[in-house]
């Protein structure tokens, strides 16, 4: 580490705690939110946060540094170096053993957690890339792992977590620009990128199991196209901002091909002035009936009706460029920024 990122890292431990405390409210007759913390991150370069299986644990970037704390008190507990840029996300493992980082000096690494020191460590980095790693996507399975790279291109890797190794597999090439998002369907047969070349790719699975380019998602235009998610096998989600306002525009399965349901286009907020995004995905809990969305310096709390629309049941702002979100797995836990630039820690109880 050098000195810039120690003064950081130590600025993060005399300042970062600002509070512990309660402030509730209840959201849609359903939901109970209660603020019960909040974390001052002095650095800027906060791009990704994820919680460990049971929620006990936060673990996010700190520019090239990946910092683990404790939910129950904010206490830092260790500080991971490996990178030598930006990380730009974090995926962990089923079983919560196993981290895995991305970042913009072309690498993934994999940590390793050891649970008699009680400890991660570093276990391997894999480049392919030529250029930075926007995002990763794991399957179910955890057997294939798929990146996308402002090489313009999305890699397939094979993935074998108990003997800690990625091999690569192949290239998929399509897209003329930067690829920013991808997504699985539940199924996992089908894949959607988007890039920014400002278009969406659809990619399926051939005889051979590999995935194969198939078309160009049509759409009605746009000034920025952002972040997109599956929702289901038959429609996915993509946020975009047109003539100074973000919107969630429905993509659903007709005649075999995606296309935009226009009717359902779902508008989030008028905005002036440059667009500022956020690399984090969007957070979908099926079980909870949650969608976070992060985009344009606000964060969207979101749950589904009955009849499918969408409905916004909390909404904050963030003064931060590049905000990031992150929901338990049981999604009894949330982080989001807010107004003043602070993360606050949000516990959720259903009804």
């Amino acid at each position: 580490m050098n000195s810039q990122q120690n003064k950081e890292f130590v600025s993060l431990l005399e300042n970062g705690l600002e509070g512990y405390f309660v402030e509730s409210q209840i959201l849609d007759n359903q939901v109970k939110l209660s603020k019960i913390g909040i974390q001052n991150f002095r650095t800027k370069k906060c791009h990704s946060a994820i919680f460990d299986k049971n929620g006990s644990n936060i673990i996010y970037t700190c520019s090239q540094i990946i910092l683990i704390a404790k939910l129950q008190n904010l206490q830092f507990i260790q500080q991971l170096e490996g990178h030598k840029a930006q990380i730009n996300q974090l995926l962990l493992s089923q079983d919560d053993n196993v981290l895995i980082s991305c970042s913009n000096d072309k690498t993934i690494i994999l940590w390793r957690y050891n649970e008699v020191l009680q400890k991660w460590y570093y276990l391997n980095t894999f480049e392919k890339h030529t250029d930075s790693i926007s995002s990763m996507i794991l399957n179910k399975n955890e057997t294939q792992l798929l990146t996308a790279s402002a090489d313009n291109s999305i890699i397939v890797w094979s993935v074998n977590l108990k003997t800690n190794q990625i091999d690569y597999q192949y290239t998929l090439q399509h897209h003329k620009h930067e690829v920013n998002f991808l997504s699985l369907n539940p199924s996992e047969n089908y894949l959607i990128s988007y890039s920014k070349d400002k278009t969406i790719a659809f990619w399926s699975l051939n005889k051979g199991n590999n995935w194969q380019f198939r078309y160009v998602i049509t759409q009605f235009n746009f000034d920025f196209g952002a972040k997109l998610k599956f929702l289901s096998d038959q429609m996915f989600i993509f946020v975009t901002n047109q003539n100074h306002e973000d919107s969630i525009c429905f993509y659903e399965l007709n005649k075999e091909k995606f296309e935009e349901n226009i009717n359902k286009r779902f508008c989030l907020q008028k905005c002036k002035g440059q667009v500022n995004k956020s690399m984090d995905p969007i957070i979908l809990n099926q079980n909870k009936n949650l969608i976070i969305i992060s985009f344009n310096r606000q964060t969207y709390v979101l749950r589904r009706k009955l009849n499918g629309d969408l409905n916004i049941i909390f909404q904050e702002s963030s003064k931060k460029k590049r905000i990031f979100s992150a929901l338990s797995n049981d999604a009894d836990y949330m982080i989001i920024n807010t107004k003043n630039g602070h993360y606050c820690i949000f516990q959720l109880e259903y009804y």
